[in-house]
């Protein structure tokens, strides 16, 4: 079928408008923006969901109030575990410790005085009595009583005292055997210092030495024959010993105390082994 010069030349002028590049240009850029367009659509429903979810999320965080204390509020990034439990435990009072606190404080001038009256058993080594020119004799000594009174002050490790004691031995025989009868007794008198290891609020040991002096007295009956000899001695003492605080002020206390007791004239010297069970009051 011939073709006409008229339909291809309507036909090559559609062709050009068609494929023209301009054209083309003018539809991708119409359907890139259409796509784009739901793309962003997509991107803002994203966004208002997570938007939402953490609203939600942010309500169900607890609020804390401040401190009165404090002149600004706690953040939550500032605010940790242990600073919630402080703020919500009920405040202690502090509790004084039993065991000899700070001495001396104001308006309390006896604080860290104490007065320990004891009483105990002693044991005496024997004693040689010089009485004649030749060998001495030797009398053996029962176990007597000791007692007496302790007044010291502490400074919470360390302490200071007066020791006022009183010994009493009855004579039990001697060496050679000869008919005797009579007592020795002593009061003394020694200074002390000593320190203490407290293992909790209420027990402590303790450890000391002191030195001073007793008067002693011996008074004996041979055959009928009175013989006595008085002297006031040199005497040394060491202690060892434990001590009980049940309450504030009350003390209990058990003390082992050996005891160097000094020559006579005509009496040699001789030691005590006393153990002693002591209660008093620590201001």
């Amino acid at each position: 079928m011939p073709v006409s010069k008229h339909f291809v030349w309507k036909l090559w002028i559609l062709s050009c408008f068609l494929f023209h590049p301009q054209l083309f240009g003018l539809l991708n850029e119409s359907v890139d923006q259409k796509f784009n367009v739901q793309d962003y659509r997509r991107r803002l429903d994203r966004i208002k969901v997570e938007i939402s979810s953490l609203r939600s999320s942010l309500q169900n965080i607890p609020k804390y109030e401040s401190s009165p204390s404090t002149s600004e509020p706690l953040s939550l990034k500032k605010v940790s575990a242990r600073e919630v439990m402080k703020l919500n435990s009920p405040k202690k009072k502090p509790v004084e410790s039993n065991i000899y606190p700070s001495r001396n404080p104001e308006g309390k001038s006896l604080k860290g005085f104490y007065v320990l009256p004891f009483v105990g058993m002693q044991s005496s080594t024997n004693l040689d009595w010089h009485y004649a020119p030749g060998a001495p004799v030797e009398i053996d000594l029962k176990n007597g009583l000791s007692t007496g009174l302790r007044l010291g002050y502490n400074w919470y490790d360390i302490f200071a005292e007066l020791l006022v004691s009183y010994q009493r031995n009855d004579l039990k025989g001697t060496n050679p055997a000869i008919k005797i009868m009579g007592e020795i007794k002593g009061l003394g008198f020694h200074l002390s210092s000593g320190g203490r290891i407290n293992f909790n609020e209420s027990f402590s040991g303790i450890a000391g030495i002191g030195v001073g002096g007793i008067r002693q007295e011996l008074d004996l009956s041979w055959s009928g024959y009175p013989i006595g000899d008085t002297d006031f001695l040199f005497s040394s003492n060491v202690f060892l010993g434990i001590e009980f605080m049940p309450t504030e002020h009350l003390v209990l206390g058990l003390r082992y105390r050996w005891v160097l007791i000094d020559e006579m004239d005509l009496f040699s010297k001789r030691y005590l082994n006393s153990l002693e069970l002591s209660a008093g009051y620590l201001f």
